[in-house]
């Protein structure tokens, strides 16, 4: 039942629409018939002609704007319902041996159709669909690139790590896995780099494992905006070492 009312109250619009469509066509038509039979004997004059033919036309307008309402989709036959009515009353009540009539009657042609075409474009702007809103993944806090060397020396790893800071923070911490696990704990050396953009920024190793390492790093002075470190990472474990042990 509900779906049913909905239903009914979206198509609602559409009935006066009709109505006055069907109201202007059967009485341009019937002016139509009269003026064939001869019974118009007594010619309107000019201002009469048009403000007929431009209510009619007004008229015609008005349905369309209801009618676009419930179904935007039926452009070209609201167009012809609506220009129809005016035309038939301007051929029949307005001097057609006047070059201004023939003017006239073209200008409100092209008045009625612009206005259906814009009321169209923006009825398709109201029921199309809206997209949805994308979610833009945030940029990582660190990225790195790791790369492991073996050979009969020892086992090695050289990382290359990028920082981003946020605004007001002052210390982070950078968890580095070690895949595969170095056999022992492996030496682990870092430092910031030397080209401006990790200025005020100090690193140092506060853990080490066999399968990875934490490195803590502490921004020192004006720390209100954001900012990038890199940070070049040593993991090494000698031959040497690894017998020792």
């Amino acid at each position: 039942m509900p779906t049913n009312h909905s239903h009914a109250k979206r198509q609602w619009p559409s009935q006066p629409a009709v109505t006055l469509w069907v109201g202007l066509l059967l009485g341009s038509w019937l002016l139509a018939a009269r003026a064939a039979s001869g019974a118009l004997d007594h010619p309107f004059t000019t201002a009469a002609g048009w403000a007929a033919t431009m209510s009619i036309a007004s008229l015609g307008l008005v349905a369309a704007v209801l009618f676009g309402r419930s179904r935007p989709q039926t452009a070209a036959l609201v167009t012809v319902l609506t220009l129809a009515p005016p035309l038939t009353a301007g051929l029949i009540l307005l001097d057609l041996s006047s070059v201004t009539t023939w003017v006239g009657l073209t200008g409100l042609t092209l008045a009625i159709t612009l206005t259906l075409l814009a009321r169209n474009r923006t009825d398709r702007q109201r029921h199309s669909p809206v997209p949805l809103p994308t979610t833009t993944t945030p940029a990582p806090d660190l990225s790195q690139t790791l790369t492991r060397h073996r050979d009969p020396d020892g086992d090695r790893l050289i990382g290359d790590l990028t920082l981003h800071w946020q605004s007001g923070q002052r210390q982070q911490p950078i968890h580095v896995p070690f895949v595969p696990a170095f056999q022992d704990k492996p030496v682990v050396t870092c430092k910031c780099d030397e080209e401006g953009l990790s200025e005020g920024v100090r690193a140092r190793v506060a853990e080490i494992q066999r399968y990875g390492t934490r490195i803590e790093l502490r921004r020192s002075g004006n720390a209100d905006s954001s900012q990038t470190t890199r940070v070049e990472l040593s993991a090494t474990l000698d031959d040497a070492s690894r017998t020792a042990a």
